[in-house]
């Protein structure tokens, strides 16, 4: 029989895929155990081992198995060795092994353990940054424009614009470039934020809003005024403009990701649909569109600012238009709000199976 023991020198073969199999079942039944004991959820092991919650899942389910590096950040996560986790019995272990640091550390209160909340507040202050120096840069030329004469003006109207351009790209490309290797580490965020936090986001979002607001409309203020009084020449009046609309600009951009950091289950489900290839196909396609959107929407904004500042100090309805010129960028944000509902309309809710 299968079971009797071998009988004088004979030996009982057995084969790699039966012990494969054994070793995979202990590892999946203590992996079990160790969370479920620890009250660890699998987003939560997954944000401590730096893998997806889907790695988990196919771990304890006996679909997929880890490296041995993640086998050996287990061991030291839950204080055992690798021949313990992968073919002991942990289930009738004492519970000693709770009071390891890391593990005491994984069974307190939710925390920030990826540095998201650092990277997030990075990000918006750059990005901000980086588009109200572009447009302050439009600004100084501007400004130029009303106080130099000659063949140097020109020169150095073109010289403001691209060195805006330039250093507005030195902070946009670098941190676009770290938020997207950020997500690629980061696959899963658990949200560690509190009801505290998110009811300062919206107080955050509502000033800098209403700030960003007021100093648009009081450069606005600042052009007509000037234009009415001839104090000083036009381009101050108008360079007051386009400063608040860097100000103005930066201010909605930085309070609008600061806000937005707080959707962690929206993070979560973006990369969720990285995973997923029909959901990755119907990201890609309406990022595509809002590629091209937002893109025709900068044309035209960069065209009515840089077309109508000439003429802004004759005729209202330049004035109008370089007031205005970032509605562009606002109406482009809200057609791609449309397409994304589109295009995504015949996708089911994810969340559901999850």
């Amino acid at each position: 029989m299968e079971n009797e023991p071998p009988q004088g020198n004979a030996m009982t073969v057995v084969s790699p895929a039966a012990i494969l199999k054994g070793v995979t079942m202990s590892f999946r039944e203590n992996l079990q155990h160790l969370r479920s004991t620890r009250g660890l959820t699998q987003e939560r092991l997954a944000v401590l081992l730096g893998v997806s919650r889907q790695a988990i899942s196919k771990w304890e389910s006996d679909r997929a198995y880890p490296e041995m590096d993640k086998l050996l950040t287990i061991c030291d996560l839950f204080g055992c060795t690798l021949d313990e986790l992968v073919t002991g019995d942990l289930r009738t272990t004492d519970a000693d092994t709770l009071e390891d640091p890391l593990v005491s550390q994984a069974v307190s209160p939710v925390q920030d353990y990826t540095g998201y909340d650092a990277h997030m507040r990075g990000f918006a202050w750059k990005i901000a940054a980086g588009m109200g120096v572009i447009i302050a840069g439009a600004a100084l030329a501007v400004l130029i424009d009303g106080l130099a004469v000659g063949s140097f003006k020109d020169a150095a109207e073109f010289v403001l614009i691209a060195l805006g351009i330039v250093c507005g790209l030195a902070l946009l490309v670098p941190v676009g470039l770290s938020h997207a290797a950020f997500r690629k580490e980061h696959p899963y965020i658990e949200d560690f934020y509190t009801s505290a936090d998110r009811a300062r986001g919206i107080r955050e979002l509502a000033v800098s809003i209403v700030i960003g607001i007021a100093v648009i409309l009081g450069g606005i203020g600042l052009m007509l005024l000037g234009n009415a009084v001839h104090e000083r020449e036009d381009g101050w009046w108008t360079a007051a403009v386009l400063f608040g609309a860097a100000l103005g600009t930066g201010l909605f951009i930085w309070g609008g990701i600061r806000y937005w950091r707080l959707d962690v289950s929206g993070y979560n489900k973006e990369q969720r649909q990285e995973i997923d290839p029909a959901r990755r196909a119907a990201s890609a396609r309406v990022e595509r569109v809002c590629g091209v959107i937002m893109l025709i929407a900068t044309i035209i904004a960069l065209a009515a600012l840089f077309l109508a500042a000439p003429w802004a100090s004759e005729h209202v309805i330049a004035r109008v238009i370089v007031a205005n010129f970032w509605l562009a960028w606002v109406i482009g944000g809200l057609a791609c709000g449309i397409a994304a509902l589109v295009l995504n309309k015949s996708q089911p809710d994810e969340s559901q199976g999850l």
